[in-house]
């Protein structure tokens, strides 16, 4: 299983067969879409953008990760956060454990969710 760390990059690797979408236990976006209509709008720029090649597969893919809980926008209750994928965008589960130990109490509301 992993946990992706951007919305966009993420879908894009799922789109290419890269990740398959049954592999993802969540991804944290840096995205503070609140409404269906922001939802919508943040699609549609992704798919002009990132996922220009398959608009349609990705708002299905979207879709399903929402439905599942699976997209998780930790700015909706803190504006200001903010992770950067610097070091890359999947992180394993298996290192979930270590997260827990540092106290990242995101990820611990996030995993309730």
């Amino acid at each position: 299983m992993k946990i992706g760390l951007s919305l966009s990059l993420c879908v894009a690797e799922i789109l290419d067969g890269a990740v398959p979408i049954e592999d993802i236990d969540v991804i944290y976006t840096n995205t503070a879409a609140a409404s269906e209509s922001q939802w919508d709008d943040l699609v549609s720029q992704y798919s002009r953008t990132y996922w220009h090649k398959s608009p349609t597969r990705a708002f299905k893919i979207v879709r399903l990760l929402r439905d599942a809980k699976r997209i998780v926008q930790l700015r909706l209750d803190n504006p200001a956060y903010q992770h950067s994928v610097a070091n890359g965008i999947w992180m394993d589960v298996s290192l979930q454990a270590n997260i827990l130990d540092c106290g990242n109490s995101e990820y611990q509301h996030a995993r309730e969710i």
